[in-house]
C-alpha cells in the first residue's frame, strides 16, 4: 500500500526524521512513527511547490 500525504507547509528543504523530542512536545513525531513502521517513504515537491511525504507498507 501507498500512502501520500500533502500539505500547504511548503518545507524549503526534504522533510527530516528530528531527534528525540521531550514526552510532553505536541508537534514532531510524525515521521518517526512512519520511518519505524513503513518499508520506505520519501518526499517530493509538487504543485505549486507544496511537499508531499509518501509512505509505503507491504503485507
Amino acid at each position: 500500500m501507498r500512502v501520500e500525504i500533502q500539505d500547504d507547509g511548503g518545507a524549503r528543504t526534504r522533510p527530516m526524521i528530528p531527534e528525540q523530542r521531550e514526552g510532553s512536545a505536541e508537534c514532531g513525531r510524525g515521521l518517526m512513527v512512519v520511518d519505524g513502521l513503513a518499508d520506505g517513504w520519501g518526499s517530493f515537491t509538487g504543485v505549486a511547490g507544496r511537499t508531499t511525504v509518501w509512505f509505503e507498507v507491504t503485507g
